[in-house]
């Protein structure tokens, strides 16, 4: 059994309905994890979600009417999941920022029982993610083998949650979720552990499917283009790329990938009108990196 983890905020629930429809129609269950605060929702907004999804005996909805993070949302849906199902070979985790069919699932799942039966050890299995022009994400690859059976697979640095797989046993082995990082590298780390324990994050070439980045678009000298976040992004993602490269001892990994958030925040900032709410958030991360804060701002 397969169980479908999608951690909502600010949903449509139209969409939200439809990955259910397509999860449920490939005989896989399905938590989802709503992270919208009380405050900000509707009266009876979980209620609301729970009975226009039919929460029955293949679907539960979580959550406590305030934002826990990405990473919690995951963790604690597992554990859910755990404990109302049996026989959990693993999970697919989603976002809802993607659009995905049960045919691309079932192929996923197929990818999954190949490489399985060939003994890879796996800890991340995702499908090619595209924009909505149908461009592919590109990934930093992460080459240490040149086995037949990987012909189909890019073998990556890391593997984003979205649309992504990840075996029961992949957990058990190296833990769940970061919860410190709440959003922001929360995959990343993951792969991170996963490459640490001698496990691979695998990307197959034979699936690909819509995701949607950030809240707007920019481009680098029409060259090329970068996601626009919301302000607060620039918190998480300063702070995350400090705490990640100090729990791997990876100094180098911090200056040259901050260098490059900062780029993307003076250009984000350029395009949206914001940059100096961008700077308070950017060098806040920053600050609570070097002093070992995680949680939510």
């Amino acid at each position: 059994m397969f169980v479908a983890i999608i951690v909502i905020y600010y949903p449509e629930i139209e969409h939200v309905q439809k990955m259910y429809a397509e999860l449920s129609k490939a005989g896989v269950h399905v938590i989802v994890f709503d992270n919208t605060p009380k405050q900000d929702a509707a009266p009876n907004h979980q209620k609301s979600i729970a009975s226009e999804l039919k929460e029955g005996d293949d679907l539960f909805v979580l959550g406590n009417g305030s934002n826990v993070g990405l990473a919690s949302g995951f963790n604690r849906s597992i554990e859910c999941a755990k404990k109302e199902f049996e026989n959990i070979e693993g999970f697919i985790f989603f976002d809802q920022d993607s659009y995905i069919n049960s045919q691309q699932i079932n192929s996923l799942l197929a990818e999954y029982f190949y490489l399985i039966n060939k003994g890879v050890q796996l800890g991340v299995l995702g499908a090619q993610p595209v924009d909505e022009e149908g461009n592919q994400y590109v990934f930093k690859k992460n080459i240490k083998s040149s086995s037949d059976d990987l012909l189909n697979f890019e073998q990556l640095w890391y593997v984003i949650s979205s649309f992504s797989l990840v075996p029961l046993k992949t957990f058990e082995q190296i833990g769940l979720f970061d919860e410190k990082l709440f959003i922001d590298l929360v995959d990343s780390e993951f792969s991170f552990r996963c490459e640490k324990n001698g496990l691979l994050n695998l990307m197959t070439k034979k699936i690909h499917f819509k995701h949607v980045v950030g809240t707007e678009k920019g481009t680098l000298l029409g060259l090329r283009g970068f996601a626009i976040s919301a302000p607060i992004r620039n918190y998480y993602q300063a702070r995350n790329l400090i705490l990640v490269g100090r729990d791997y001892h990876w100094y180098f990994f911090i200056v040259s990938k901050l260098s490059k958030r900062f780029l993307q925040v003076v250009l984000s900032g350029y395009y949206s009108g914001d940059l100096i709410k961008r700077f308070k958030y950017f060098f806040k991360g920053v600050r609570d990196g070097l002093i070992y804060k995680g949680g939510e701002l």
